[in-house]
């Protein structure tokens, strides 16, 4: 059986941690140590959200939210993050987004607005039909388009791919 709960970023930080390491692959914006160094700075007018869905007693994945005039979002806001997401441990993820959306409809939750939401996030194929099935109206959609190039490994690699005028 799994569940939500409510955390605060002590309670949250090791597991996040761990699962951030194992299936973020290094965004920046989705790490725990930046979630709660923006909170610390820029978080007037909200109140934390952050919780943890529990599978069996283990973690599975951390929903780094923040309540702002009645609507749920990301910590961080789109001026500052380029994407963030949910962080989840993968194959979890129907259970994370199932978990979570059941918690909301039953705390009467008005909104979550996803933005800056991760363009390859599982949440564009997974949460908005399941948040259909819970009668719930979400809507996930690209805010801006960012260019983003995939980099190699090491220098030789990219001076590959490089022309000699460049």
């Amino acid at each position: 059986m799994a569940g939500f709960y409510l955390r605060n970023f002590d309670e949250l930080r090791q597991p996040w941690n761990d699962i951030y390491l194992r299936s973020q692959g290094g965004l920046l914006f989705s790490s725990p140590d930046w979630a709660e160094a923006w909170w610390k700075q820029f978080s007037q007018g909200s109140t934390l959200f952050a919780g943890a869905v529990e599978e069996n007693g283990v973690v599975i994945g951390i929903a780094p939210l923040r309540l702002q005039d009645g609507i749920l979002h990301f910590i961080g806001t789109n001026n500052l993050f380029d994407f963030q997401d949910f962080v989840i441990e993968k194959g979890r993820e129907e259970v994370f987004y199932r978990t979570l959306l059941q918690h909301l409809s039953e705390i009467k939750a008005a909104a979550l607005d996803l933005s800056p939401l991760l363009p390859g996030s599982s949440a564009y194929r997974l949460l908005v039909p399941l948040a259909r099935e819970l009668g719930l109206d979400v809507t996930c959609s690209p805010d801006e388009v960012t260019v983003s190039l995939d980099l190699p490994d090491d220098l030789p690699s990219y001076l590959a791919l490089l022309s000699g005028k460049q």
